[in-house]
């Protein structure tokens, strides 16, 4: 996932969701600070290479600013955060060994959807790329 902009780093807070994709049940949620060196978030629970879970991303680049995606993945595993810039975050997310690479990804600002492996989110301002 990568996000570009002119975000004040120590500030970045990405929020992550995870839900059930039929039920809508809340499998867990997590507010991270991203830093500079990055930051990996691992999955509280195994899930099994067939189970699926619809991953949402919300970063605040500033107050009142922020970028949303979403992912459909498999095998949910954890996943990794990256800032290349000051102004960018890329988020890798890992899944089972057993489960298939394929996922289903979408920008919210743009509207694109993509079956991966990456999807690049741009606002004008800022942008997120998620890869799987």
């Amino acid at each position: 996932m990568t996000i570009t902009g002119a975000a004040d780093v120590r500030n970045l807070t990405l929020t992550l969701s995870g839900r059930h994709p039929d039920s809508g049940r809340v499998e867990f949620s997590a507010a991270l600070k991203i830093e500079p060196g990055g930051i990996t978030y691992r999955a509280p629970r195994t899930f099994r290479a067939d189970e699926a879970v619809q991953l949402h991303f919300s970063v605040d680049f500033r107050p009142e600013k922020s970028l949303d995606a979403t992912a459909l993945v498999s095998g949910f595993r954890g996943v990794e955060f990256k800032l290349p810039s000051p102004t960018a975050i890329e988020a890798y997310i890992d899944h089972q060994h057993t489960a298939a690479r394929n996922c289903h990804l979408i920008c919210y600002e743009t509207g694109e959807e993509s079956p991966g492996p990456c999807l690049t989110c741009p606002d004008g301002e800022y942008q997120i790329r998620i890869c799987c």
